[in-house]
């Protein structure tokens, strides 16, 4: 890429008066990178530029479409994506920094266990931290043999070293949940009941001694102290059985929660559909898990802004790739439109990539509309490539 052109504004494609866009209408730009910017064309040849332009990021999130891609004929089959994919992922381990992260999400699951075997490949199996597993949505599918098939797709979660930004979340327990893991209720609050001991003894000290006639069960110790225990049970915090076992009442704080599993269920009770926003928040999940406040983000395959949208509800900077016009558009289409307003993104490509769109359109477009030059999105998001 010896230079970049810039897409009009973002606003201007939610404008009714504006239906279209030219090759005229492209700006030239300066030939660097800057934070927000939304990169049109070949990906291989994006990733090259961040490169060579030093870029780093803390993570790294990529979708890729591959049964898209496949359906409109940018693979010719299994072994072409395998061997793109080999190639990016080399690229996409150049651009994180020591601390960053690499997730990969994969809906064709034919493809995982391939998938796998380059990541492993590319940055090492003790690499691999997490395969996480996403429930998508509410339906199965039952076979005449077999087990029953529930919708699913897999997150891949890579790291380049050891020393990798982790940030530990406590997920909110539902209130179902909640009843189930603190069953009981007094005046002070919803509680379980926890042993008073724990394992291992203690010969010395003031925990391995008797309380209240009481031994600690053999092979443990109490864990607090016999005075720490009389004050506790004082102050109504030891619950007696009615065959005089004591336990500790644990209640209800403002920050109990559960660390979050690798398994994520993302289907809606109300609807079996694959829902947007609960990936967007499986996304900000992620970014806060794997990223500082003055991390860059990277969207190494933007289709729809889910991994946008979510960092910017995190107040993160990013940087997104997309392959096509018709993908950046779909992108834009679902990118918020507060954010759009506000000017602070835009789209830059080459001119190759222009003269080459406007001159020969590519298979998406053709496979979506016959007629390539009317083609219309929703939201008044309408573009008319014109000669």
């Amino acid at each position: 890429m010896d230079e970049f052109v810039a897409f009009p504004s973002f606003s201007h494609f939610f404008e009714n008066s504006n239906t279209g866009i030219s090759d005229k209408d492209f700006e030239k730009i300066k030939y660097e990178i800057n934070d927000f910017d939304i990169i049109v064309g070949n990906e291989i040849n994006s990733l090259h530029t961040l490169v060579s332009q030093s870029k780093e990021f803390d993570l790294i999130i990529i979708k890729p479409e591959i049964d898209f891609f496949l359906f409109v004929g940018l693979f010719k089959n299994k072994d072409s994506v395998l061997k793109h994919y080999r190639q990016y992922f080399e690229l996409l381990r150049q651009l994180l920094t020591d601390k960053g992260s690499l997730y990969v999400h994969v809906s064709n699951l034919h493809l995982m266990s391939e998938f796998q075997v380059i990541l492993d490949k590319v940055f090492g199996e003790a690499r691999c931290v997490n395969q996480i597993l996403l429930k998508t949505h509410n339906s199965s599918f039952k076979a005449s043999k077999g087990f029953t098939k529930t919708a699913h797709e897999v997150i891949l979660f890579y790291t380049k070293t050891d020393n990798f930004i982790w940030n530990d979340l406590i997920q909110t327990i539902t209130e179902d949940n909640l009843a189930k893991k603190f069953p009981h209720v007094d005046a002070l609050g919803q509680f379980r009941l926890m042993p008073l001991h724990v394992p291992g003894v203690r010969k010395h000290g003031e925990t391995g001694r008797q309380w209240r006639d009481m031994n600690p069960p053999e092979g443990k110790h109490w864990r607090f102290s016999p005075e720490k225990m009389d004050e506790l049970d004082q102050q109504g915090l030891i619950h007696w059985s009615r065959t005089g076992n004591p336990r500790l009442k644990d209640y209800v704080k403002s920050d109990t929660g559960v660390r979050y599993t690798d398994y994520w269920d993302l289907a809606s009770a109300k609807n079996s559909t694959y829902q947007i926003k609960n990936l967007q928040k499986a996304y900000e999940v992620i970014i806060k898990s794997s990223t500082n406040e003055d991390s860059l983000i990277l969207d190494a395959c933007s289709f729809d802004s889910v991994c946008l949208n979510a960092a910017n509800n995190l107040n993160r900077k990013w940087i997104a790739v997309t392959p096509n016009i018709e993908s950046f558009l779909f992108t834009l289409r679902y990118l918020e439109k507060d954010f759009c307003s506000k000017n602070l993104a835009r789209a830059i490509t080459t001119p190759e990539f222009i003269s080459n769109e406007f001159a020969n359109p590519s298979p998406v477009y053709k496979v979506q509309n016959k007629n390539f030059k009317h083609l219309s999105l929703l939201n008044n998001l309408r573009v008319i490539l014109s000669d």
